[in-house]
Order: C-alpha cells, then structure tokens, then sequence
C-alpha cells in the first residue's frame, strides 16, 4: 500500500511539473517600447558631369602616414648584468640588484639542498628500444 502511495504521488509531482512549464512557455513577453530613430536626411546626388568635374580637378587623397616602428631592441629596457651571489629582484617592475647576507644564507640553503637531493642520481646507458614487426603491405598479395 505504501508503494502505490509513492508512485500516486511521482505522478502527481510529475504533472504538476508539467503544467507550471507549460503554462511559463505559453506567458506572453511583456511588450518592448517603440522609439522612434530620427533618420538625417541625405543630401541630393550630383549630377554626373558636376562629379565628374569635381573627381578630374581634384588631388589624390594624402595616404596616413604609419606610426614609426619602435624595434624591441631599441626600447628602454634596463639590462643588469647576473652577478654571481645576489640576487635580482623584479617584484617593483625595475630589475633591482641585491646583496644581502639573508639573501646569501637562503641561496647557500638551496644549492645546498639541491646538491643533497642530485648527490644519488646515477644515470644508466641508454635502453635499446625494440624493432618493431614488419607489416605485410596489403597490396602485394
């Protein structure tokens, strides 16, 4: 009896489901505002002989003339030279040189840990790598 319960109740959320989603589809949309775009008016057209006229007594039209190319070599970029033992630091937008000694005593730990962690590494020859089968090309047969 429980189950027939369950499933009368399925069905009726199902149906209900239904309706609400058919009734929204059906809802007219709300009604858009007309507005009225002025449209300038157009001067008349010449007459051919008065273009004509005009487009023979008149000078080419000046190109633009294009933006100077500025090369990448040639833009103000600062070049600092790597100095071994400091550091540089770009974080301001300015590659800024640092000699400090907590900047030392934290390269010394990295080179230190990195040595540590490479000391076992150990690389083998090379592995053969086997051929592969021939494939019977399907034409000759």
């Amino acid at each position: 009896m429980k189950g027939r319960a369950f499933w009368i109740l399925v069905v009726a959320l199902a149906l209900a489901a239904t309706v609400v989603l058919w009734r929204r589809g059906r809802t007219p949309s709300p009604p858009v505002a007309s507005v009225a775009i002025p449209v300038p008016a157009t001067p008349p057209a010449p007459s051919p002989a008065t273009a004509i006229a005009a487009t023979a007594s008149a000078s080419p039209p000046a190109l633009p003339t294009p933006a100077p190319v500025i090369p990448a070599a040639a833009k103000s970029v600062p070049e600092v030279p790597i100095q071994d033992g400091k550091t540089i630091d770009f974080s301001s937008g300015v590659p800024v040189v640092k000699d400090d000694p907590n900047e030392k005593a934290a390269i010394d730990r990295a080179v230190k840990a990195m040595d540590d962690a490479a000391k076992d590494v150990t690389f083998g020859p090379p592995q053969s790598i086997p051929a592969r089968p021939a494939v019977a090309d399907p034409e000759k047969k």
